[in-house]
């Protein structure tokens, strides 16, 4: 993220300690990444070579966590948790990025209304 940065004055989160505002866990390599100062959405598209698109906080109209779930023996089980997220862009109207669990995405839900009604 630092030659992001670098490149175009935004300031994503180069510190572990901030991981708080980099939202991915569906092992597929896509996630969000914040930059607070700046109201800027680093969308990882290729997390080898860092390679992805900035957007401005205004292109996210709206998001939901989705989730399956499922009973099995009395047990139930969230599967394919992800949240989507609606666009403003008529190409590509909603963005998916899978998560670890519906834990993560209870908490996420939570950081994103934060994010967002700043």
């Amino acid at each position: 993220m630092r030659d992001v940065n670098a490149k175009n004055g935004t300031a994503f989160p180069t510190d572990p300690s901030q991981l708080h505002l980099v939202l991915s866990g569906g092992g597929t390599g896509q996630a969000l990444v914040f930059d607070e100062k700046n109201k800027k959405i680093f969308l990882v598209t290729s997390p080898t070579r860092m390679k992805g698109e900035i957007l401005d906080y205004s292109y996210i109209k709206s998001w939901a966590l989705n989730y399956v779930t499922r009973s099995f023996r009395g047990n139930l089980t969230y599967q394919d948790v992800h949240f989507e997220f609606g666009t403003n862009d008529i190409k590509r109207p909603r963005i998916r990025i899978p998560l670890r669990s519906l834990e993560q995405g209870h908490e996420w839900n939570l950081r994103l209304n934060v994010i967002f009604s700043c």
